[in-house]
């Protein structure tokens, strides 16, 4: 990456490489900055080999602390917070670095008191120009660790060394079709997430403009008016296109694309009449580089039913790994290439369960149609399981939310104070339900036994950057 920062800062150093409320930097000013910080950071006294955890005050900080860290042959994290650290078992860190005012106020687990600490200045951070520094050593650039918990349940490390981040990034690229042109709004995405990482990076490597934007959506701020491509989570999307700050040129030219969960048909409906162009869902995953499947929202179907990558094994499979007949339901399993991610740091048991026989196994049931289009059902574990029989929850939910045009649908299946068997569906809207859409759900789920509908206006989210319903949460809400 700082390669291609450098290349960017000889052959365009005036072009716009980020774009942060309050600054602009420049390729020349991008890669003097990281110059800068490689200089600063050489002269502390850690192993500048191994794991650099950074902890930076803004997600800009964060980029200009790894992208040093990188330079001089560290691997580098940003996780959530030092006590995830912990979580996944990473204690063999070279340095800590960290932001002043982070540095104030963050608890550093015990078994990282030995651990070296570098506080670096929000000035040097912050300043607009930099003194000239010698020319840094020149090292192999140290890799990326990203966080994932959607496969695992739990928070595991995916390494992705610096050897092939030039293949890397040009196969993203080239998947989202980012180019010189392109001025990418990253939202403020942490760079423990894979669209926080992968997307931003991707756009420098091709020397285009990245937007950053850390401030909450009903807040006052001017966008870059020639935003070209965004990647928002369900959960940001209706935000987002009901703000300020998407400007006509946003709403008439932007490639919007949605991923990290699945986008309700009440949602598609608000997002569409906002903007002037169709917008693309897609899947994706931490442990995978490229998009893996994609669809262009023109309709209810389009909006559920996935095309494949051109190149890309996906693959619908039963218990014993045998590939299921067109309209079978199955465990999605994709094909991993030379440059996808092969196992979890630190844990082999994991590894073992996801990362087999050449495949990733996301943990998601799908199934796919004669035409080769696939469709997502919801986790392995979203099975509602009333009287033996097991069904996947998102059809059934797909359908609820179309015939109430709710924002979301949640169905789950358990047990009522009396021991029996009963379907819980959870409606996520402002409106209550009438009693004529009570029927509606009892028509569509009656046949399953005893129906209980919840009505609420909010859903809990998961604390992580994707903010993504939390299923166990809500069932824990409904049923405990």
């Amino acid at each position: 990456m700082l390669g291609r920062i450098a290349h960017w800062a000889q052959h365009q150093p005036d072009k716009t490489a980020v774009f942060f409320p309050g600054r602009v930097i420049t390729y020349r000013q991008f890669h003097a900055k990281v110059r800068q910080l490689i200089w600063t950071l050489s002269q502390r006294g850690f192993r500048k080999a191994g794991i650099a955890a950074v902890f930076g005050d803004t997600l800009l900080d964060d980029w200009l602390l790894i992208a040093a860290l990188r330079g001089m042959g560290l691997d580098t994290i940003c996780p959530k917070s030092p006590a995830q650290l912990n979580e996944m078992s990473l204690h063999k860190l070279s340095v800590i670095v960290m932001g002043e005012d982070t540095a104030r106020t963050a608890t550093i687990p015990h078994e990282f008191f030995a651990t070296p600490r570098v506080v670096v200045p929000g000035a040097v951070l912050a300043a607009a120009e930099v003194a000239a520094v010698p020319d840094p050593a020149q090292v192999a650039e140290g890799g990326h660790m990203l966080v994932t918990t959607g496969t695992t349940g739990a928070p595991k490390a995916v390494h992705y060394p610096g050897a092939h981040e030039a293949l890397r990034s040009e196969l993203r690229a080239s998947s989202f079709g980012f180019a010189k042109d392109t001025v990418y709004y990253a939202s403020n995405f942490p760079l423990y997430t894979a669209v926080g990482y992968k997307n931003p990076a991707s756009t420098w490597h091709c020397g285009g403009t990245v937007v950053i934007d850390p401030l909450p959506y009903h807040a006052a701020l001017r966008l870059p008016e020639t935003i070209t491509s965004m990647v928002l989570t369900p959960a940001l999307i209706e935000g987002f296109a009901a703000s300020p700050r998407v400007g006509e040129a946003v709403r008439q030219t932007a490639i919007i694309r949605v991923s990290g969960g699945f986008l309700s048909a009440g949602s598609w409906e608000k997002v569409r009449s906002a903007f002037g162009h169709p917008i693309e869902v897609y899947f994706a995953a931490t442990e995978i580089i490229g998009i893996v499947m994609r669809s262009r929202v023109t309709s209810l179907d389009a909006l559920t039913w996935l095309t494949p990558e051109q190149g890309q094994r996906v693959e619908i499979v039963d218990d014993n790994g045998a590939v299921c007949p067109a309209g079978v339901e199955g465990q999605l399993r994709i094909g991993l290439s030379e440059i996808d991610a092969k196992s979890y740091v630190g844990d082999a048991a994991a590894s073992a369960r996801t990362f087999r026989d050449g495949c990733f196994y996301p943990g998601d049931l799908a199934v796919k149609r004669a035409d080769g289009r696939v469709r997502i059902l919801g986790r392995l574990s979203d099975v509602i399981n009333v009287g033996g029989l097991k069904l996947a929850a998102a059809p059934i939910e797909h359908a609820i939310q179309v015939a109430l045009r709710a924002d979301e649908v949640c169905v789950f299946s358990g047990t009522d104070r009396a021991g029996n068997d009963q379907v819980v569906v959870a409606c996520r809207r402002v409106a209550g339900l009438s009693r004529s859409e009570h029927a509606e759900v009892e028509k569509l789920v009656g046949r399953l036994g005893p129906v209980r509908v919840a009505h609420l206006t909010a859903f809990p989210l998961s604390p992580g950057a994707m903010q993504k319903t939390d299923r166990k949460a809500l069932r824990k809400i409904l049923l405990d």
